[in-house]
């Protein structure tokens, strides 16, 4: 597990306890203790969560306070929009319509806005390869993910390996359709 989903799971269980002082009892993480620790010092230095007390690292001596719970509020919209435009960027062009679809059963504001950003978010991945590769520079289609997923995840910080991995699914088509993959 990456170090910001592991933060971002430990931001969930002091939101579930958030208003209390002292939290009771210790959450049951799978990972080693070194890598919870390593977090859970990551969210003191980023005062996502304070001391309550003066024990040394300890659950029951840590709240949840505004900076992380915004974080965390943050995060979850972030990784929901990676779920969005997985439902939107496929192979053979885009599927808009099942997205607004979509969309509109669930209530999700702004669909419309989401599928220019979508799309202004494809143009500049396609318009990035496209000049990596002119003029007459063709790539293989794990170069070309490559490079993809290094531009994006330096491009956009919200993105993850969902959000890449649809991007790249429209990528690749269209980097074919245009004679850009070996």
């Amino acid at each position: 597990m990456e170090k910001d989903q592991l933060i971002i799971k430990i931001l969930k269980y002091f939101e579930s306890v958030h208003g209390s002082s002292n939290v009771n009892g210790i959450p049951k993480f799978s990972q080693p203790k070194e890598l919870i620790d390593e977090a859970i010092n990551t969210c003191i230095e980023k005062n996502y969560i304070k001391r309550a007390g003066s024990h040394t690292i300890d659950f029951q001596d840590l709240d949840l306070t505004e900076a992380g719970l915004s974080f965390l509020n943050n995060a979850l919209v972030m990784a929901d929009k990676n779920d969005l435009i997985d439902k939107y960027s496929s192979h053979f062009g885009n599927k808009e319509q099942e997205f607004l679809q979509f969309a509109h059963e669930h209530e999700i504001a702004n669909a419309a806005m989401m599928v220019k950003e979508f799309q202004a978010i494809q143009h500049d991945l396609y318009s990035h390869i496209y000049e990596i590769t002119e003029p007459n520079v063709t790539l293989t289609e794990t170069e070309l993910e490559l490079a993809s997923i290094i531009y994006l995840k330096n491009k956009y910080d919200w993105i993850n390996s969902k959000g890449i991995s649809a991007l790249n699914r429209w990528l690749v088509w269209m980097c074919w359709h245009e004679g850009i993959i070996k």
